[in-house]
């Protein structure tokens, strides 16, 4: 049966063309996202390559066998080398969401990511050279501004460097992030802060040891907001002597 529905799925997609399909409706989460998966709770199948790229939640997600099979070569190279690089690839905001979705459903479908403290072997993301935010006119005022739906890309990137890897090495750089100056309702300012913050919690707690945003517009109030928000997150950690160091380009 599914080998079923992933074929009807494949009659029924689209040729593609770059990514370029309408995916509205699909969950912003990661592990969300991979519960499509084949494999359950106490099960240890493991699917091979040909098998993964046309499993019905990979199709869903990618559209098309093309795709999956460019996000499967990020994912395996990912887990392969510990870095995962999505760099200069110049994705559109749709194309870019369903690659790394897929990645996180591989990491399901492989059983490598089976509960909430688990994350994948990755210890380096590059995705640099993708815009992440997209600004549109203000419909009255006609002024930049972004809108829930145009984050997306940024908080998708955030939740899974946060949630699904142990990156120590972030790289953002040149991925259209702008902030001028200190809003406690910038939504981008929250997302970039998450990046220098603490992931998880107790025994699960880690931080990232470099953060490169250049490329990108941040003025001075905006930046020395992010800059006190990694200070004190490690300020507080309870190893005084030898607390987390940050790297921030």
């Amino acid at each position: 049966a599914q080998a079923a529905l992933a074929q009807s799925a494949l009659s029924q997609q689209p040729h593609c063309n770059g990514g370029e399909a309408n995916s509205s409706g699909t969950h912003l989460g990661l592990i969300a996202g991979c519960t499509f998966g084949m494999a359950g709770r106490g099960t240890e199948t493991i699917l091979t390559d040909e098998e993964l790229v046309k499993e019905y939640s990979v199709l869903k997600t990618c559209v098309c066998q093309e795709v999956a099979q460019d996000a499967l070569a990020v994912f395996n190279e990912a887990i392969n080398t510990g870095t995962l690089s999505m760099a200069d690839r110049d994705l559109s905001d749709e194309a870019f969401m369903r690659m790394l979705k897929a990645v996180g459903i591989f990491g399901k479908l492989k059983n490598m990511l089976p509960n909430r403290t688990s994350v994948l072997p990755i210890t380096e993301v590059d995705l640099s050279g993708n815009n992440l935010v997209t600004f549109t006119p203000h419909a009255v005022l006609g002024t930049p501004e972004v809108s829930q739906r145009s984050l997306q890309p940024l908080q998708l990137t955030v939740q899974f460097v946060r949630v699904s890897t142990d990156a120590k090495i972030i790289r953002l750089e040149n991925c259209n992030l702008q902030g001028t100056s200190h809003d406690k309702d910038d939504k981008i300012e929250q997302e970039v802060i998450r990046l220098v913050k603490k992931f998880g919690a107790g025994k699960e707690a880690r931080f990232a040891q470099e953060v490169s945003l250049a490329g990108n517009k941040f003025e001075s109030d905006f930046t020395k907001k992010i800059i006190e928000a990694a200070y004190w997150e490690r300020a507080r950690h309870p190893d005084k002597n030898n607390p987390p160091r940050l790297h921030l380009n």
